[in-house]
């Protein structure tokens, strides 16, 4: 049974604009490696834009070890802003929003100096090179193929040019699993090319 979700532990935040979304890269620690990161955009229309990051523990015995992480998420939301709100568990905050997409071997590196974090959809888990801005790895602990490629989906940026019935199309680049380790992985991993 999965744990339930709470505000998460931010240590940092980058929010970056493109094409009428915002970006969010944010990092931190979990108390172990069996944390899946979260985040949600408010549905209150306030201004700046508000989000919350989340996380919980999938199932699982794993180690007592505190695991780097990185999760980055895009929203689509209209015009845009000088800032938005990040909500954690450490508070409220105020996140800058730059004026370029992100450089994902720089982005992966803000935070974690030379560790490689375990949460990451922006590295391949078999040979831990940075991918680039259209590629992304999703995660299944359902071994589910679906719900791994809407989890590498979801990160990518929208292919949606602002048309009503634009068909988005996205390749499975690789796909394989991850068992065992000392973080106790069981899980499928599917490679996704916007």
């Amino acid at each position: 049974m999965l744990g339930t979700w709470s505000l998460a532990e931010v240590e940092g935040a980058k929010a970056y604009w493109f094409d009428f979304h915002v970006s969010l890269l944010i990092w931190g620690h979990a108390p172990n490696p069996g944390y899946t990161v979260e985040i949600q955009q408010s549905l209150l229309d306030v201004e700046p834009p508000g989000f919350t990051a989340q996380w919980r523990q999938r199932p699982g015995i794993w180690p007592q070890v505190i695991a780097p992480y990185t999760h980055q998420q895009t929203f689509k939301i209209g015009s845009r802003r000088e800032t938005v709100l990040l909500h954690h568990s450490g508070g409220e905050r105020r996140v800058e929003v730059e004026d370029r997409a992100p450089d994902v071997e720089a982005v992966a590196a803000v935070g974690v100096g030379e560790e490689k974090p375990l949460i990451s959809h922006n590295f391949h888990p078999l040979s831990g090179e940075a991918l680039p801005a259209t590629e992304a790895v999703g995660y299944s602990d359902a071994w589910d193929v679906r719900e791994a490629m809407l989890d590498a989906i979801r990160v990518l940026p929208p292919q949606n040019p602002n048309v009503a019935d634009w068909l988005s199309h996205y390749e499975v680049v690789t796909m394989g699993a991850e068992i065992g380790g000392i973080a106790g992985f069981d899980r499928l991993f599917v490679h996704v090319r916007s």
